[in-house]
């Protein structure tokens, strides 16, 4: 049996077909680039206004996959073992918000990564029994703070919960108990 392996025609660059194909790829290529480069300029802005925050550990920013990650620890985020946001915290959200409306067709995706049962009063353990509770409940308080406070559009917001089970760092550590927001910018 004989397989054929190429073209055809020897002249492939000549085909129609192939090169709105070509021009379709080296605009998706030149896409990207600027992509890359908006996600850089952010990562630098980000790192330089909340250099203070940075340099303390209490935020994280790094870009993974085309997507600027912004790890912000719960207690400088959270009340303790609580979705109510610390007035630190909603002073960056509102700086967040703002590089977020340069943007307004991205979506901005909030995780809960949280770690349950640090002297949790009883009440407390009623109202979020495990990490996946408390760990959606902080994501939803973000989101609604970027919804109701920052005019945030609703459409470009996603909450995601992984609680304990897909932890940042060890949960056995302060660094395993985070929020994530994901903010893509394409």
């Amino acid at each position: 049996m004989l397989f054929a392996m190429g073209c055809a025609s020897k002249d492939i660059k000549q085909n129609p077909e192939y090169r709105k194909l070509s021009a379709k790829y080296q605009r998706m290529i030149l896409d990207q680039a600027a992509s890359d480069k908006k996600i850089a300029n952010a990562h630098v802005a980000l790192t330089e206004r909340f250099r203070q925050d940075v340099e303390s550990g209490a935020i994280t920013m790094r870009i993974v996959n085309g997507a600027l990650i912004i790890y912000v620890q719960d207690t400088f985020a959270f009340k303790s073992n609580s979705p109510d946001l610390n007035d630190a915290f909603e002073t960056k959200l509102r700086v967040l918000a703002e590089a977020f409306a340069k943007t307004p067709d991205k979506m901005i995706r909030v995780e809960g990564h949280t770690a349950t049962g640090d002297r949790m009063t009883r009440a407390e353990l009623q109202k979020y029994p495990s990490s996946w509770e408390l760990g959606a409940a902080r994501a939803i308080s973000v989101v609604r703070y970027f919804q109701n406070q920052c005019n945030v559009k609703p459409e470009q917001l996603v909450v995601v919960t992984f609680g304990a089970f897909r932890p940042i760092a060890s949960n056995n550590f302060e660094s395993g108990k985070k929020l994530t927001i994901n903010y893509s910018i394409d």
